[in-house]
């Protein structure tokens, strides 16, 4: 899989993280929420590693 491919999917499962997050607070106490969306920041700043490497690779 491309790296530009697996950033596009990580950012999606950190959107979905995020979604799923906000859809439960009710039920889920404050540290799973948080846990959860520092789960989904550390995959959007992977995400990001990945698109700038990508881009050093095309232009490298």
């Amino acid at each position: 899989m491309p790296l530009q491919e697996l950033a596009d999917k990580w950012v999606r499962e950190a959107y979905a993280l995020e979604r799923q997050a906000e859809a439960k607070h009710a039920d889920w106490t404050v540290i799973e929420r948080r846990l959860m969306d520092m789960r989904a920041r550390t995959i959007r700043v992977c995400a990001q590693e990945l698109r700038d490497e990508a881009g050093k690779v095309r232009r490298g």
